[in-house]
């Protein structure tokens, strides 16, 4: 619907059958499944790190091409194209067109998220989500890619591939949790600091980008923003980050938590509704019903929200009659938004709106 340029990266013959008959671009990985990876992958940890594999195996050789990549779990809605802002063309976000890699965010704080010295919670304690990840097919987005293959290769017990992208982009070594001792950690921070010319940060070596070419590969991302040379006022900020003996300058951006959502953000908090700004994605994180005898937990979400939109007719039940208090989109805004400063008054004005409709509901039905 939305007409974007979509590749559909099929890991099972199923899902090669389902994109040939809806005639998805599809790249039939299916011959790569491994063992551990062939049943409920998400009850396996094993299974899940294999699939994170296969994953990057598929998306480095795409990277190569010179092809940038938006990649997407497949429990995302998307409701608008990521590319404008991918290139810099929202504003607010024109430094984004010089990241070589922008992420989602598990931060449920929205006064953080705007944060001018620490957009998206970068240095909190929440995970960077690799939901929904864009990559800049240049030297250091494909050097990160590279990396992140390999420590998912070596990963172990628990590690998937968000944790070993985390322990990437904070500066820890291979096998960080579980494969390394403490004097082989405290080792790998020695180094870091030495190669990267730096004293490690809470989470990593890295800074906010002030402008210029990347010194190691004359310049990244979006040739205008290069002979620019210097960020746009008022953008949100990217990070400058150091990844230990893999690349000194990779250009590292989060996608707000209005923009890209979480399940925590938009189906708990409902933060689209007292921002007024619906997301470009919602991503099904943090909800129940993922498990091997009843894995649609998230497409339950997305069936409350009027999201889901594949269903067959049949699937729907019939011949009953229900009132329906729909109530889901955010309210067109009385006032120009100003930002989070009035988050507070707006989610007062949606509190007010629904009591007057409830008052319009007769006593009894």
């Amino acid at each position: 619907r939305l007409g974007l340029p979509v590749l559909v990266s099929a890991m099972d013959k199923d899902a090669v059958a389902l994109a040939t008959e809806k005639k998805f671009h599809c790249l039939d990985w299916s011959h790569t499944a491994a063992a551990e990876d062939t049943s409920y992958v998400r009850g396996s940890e094993a299974g899940f790190r294999a699939l994170g594999v296969r994953k990057l195996d598929v998306l480095l050789p795409v990277l190569r091409m010179g092809i940038n990549v938006v990649l997407s779990d497949v429990d995302c809605v998307w409701s608008s194209s990521p590319l404008p802002m991918f290139h810099g063309k929202v504003a607010g976000f024109e430094d984004f067109a010089a990241a070589d890699l922008l992420v989602a965010s598990d931060c449920m704080d929205p006064i953080l998220d705007v944060s001018v010295r620490d957009p998206g919670c970068y240095h909190d304690s929440v995970d960077k989500n690799t939901g929904v990840l864009a990559v800049r097919a240049t030297p250091n987005g494909i050097a990160a890619m590279a990396e992140w293959k390999v420590r998912l290769q070596v990963g172990e017990k628990n590690e998937q591939d968000q944790t070993t992208f985390n322990d990437l982009i904070d500066g820890n070594g291979r096998g960080h949790r579980w494969g390394m001792s403490n004097a082989q950690r405290s080792d790998f921070k020695k180094f870091g600091e030495a190669w990267c010319g730096s004293h490690k940060t809470k989470r990593g070596y890295n800074k906010l980008w002030a402008g210029g070419e990347d010194p190691e590969t004359g310049g990244a991302g979006d040739a205008s923003v290069v002979a620019r040379g210097r960020t746009t006022e008022g953008s949100r900020r990217i990070f400058d980050v150091c990844l230990p003996n893999v690349s000194r300058h990779v250009h590292i951006g989060t996608f707000p938590v209005t923009a890209v959502a979480g399940g925590h953000t938009f189906f708990v908090q409902q933060l689209q509704s007292p921002t007024a700004t619906w997301p470009m994605a919602v991503h099904a994180t943090y909800q129940f019903g993922d498990t091997s005898d009843y894995a649609f937990g998230k497409r339950q979400r997305f069936r409350d929200w009027g999201m889901w939109l594949v269903d067959e007719e049949e699937e729907y039940i019939t011949g009953s009659r229900y009132l329906v208090l729909e109530e889901d989109a955010p309210l067109a805004p009385r006032e120009p938004w100003v930002g989070f400063k009035d988050l507070h008054a707006r989610g007062r004005q949606h509190v007010s709106h629904l009591e007057r409709v409830r008052q319009r509901l007769p006593p009894r039905l």
